[in-house]
């Protein structure tokens, strides 16, 4: 077990429209310190409670501004190419399960 590689878990949430666009974000200055900034798809780590769609639900919600999605349908899931992530005093890998959902189209996106 001394060779196993911990994981966090995440979710994603991939939005797109009719036109096939995606909604990516600016990660700002706030991101984790150990990262540099860069343009990510909503999303953040499950806390204990919560399931997947949960937490993705909030976390568009918390960086979008938009409270209702449509017909989320899981996607994929992939390890982050984000590296040993600080968690008390060690590092872990993240996985993140991506769901894609739609929006309605009078979403008004918060910046």
């Amino acid at each position: 077990m001394a060779n196993e590689k911990l994981f966090q878990v995440g979710v994603k949430a991939l939005i797109t429209n009719d036109e096939g666009e995606i909604l990516v974000l600016d990660s700002g200055d706030w991101h984790l310190k150990h990262q540099k900034r860069h343009w990510d798809i909503p999303g953040g780590r499950i806390q204990e409670g919560y399931s997947a769609l949960d937490t993705m639900r909030r976390e568009v919600a918390e960086e979008t501004g938009i409270k209702q999605i449509i017909n989320p349908k899981f996607f994929t899931a992939v390890i982050s190419n984000f590296k040993d992530i600080p968690l008390d005093g060690r590092t872990v890998g993240l996985v993140l399960m991506i769901y894609k959902i739609k929006i309605p189209e009078s979403s008004k996106i918060f910046t």
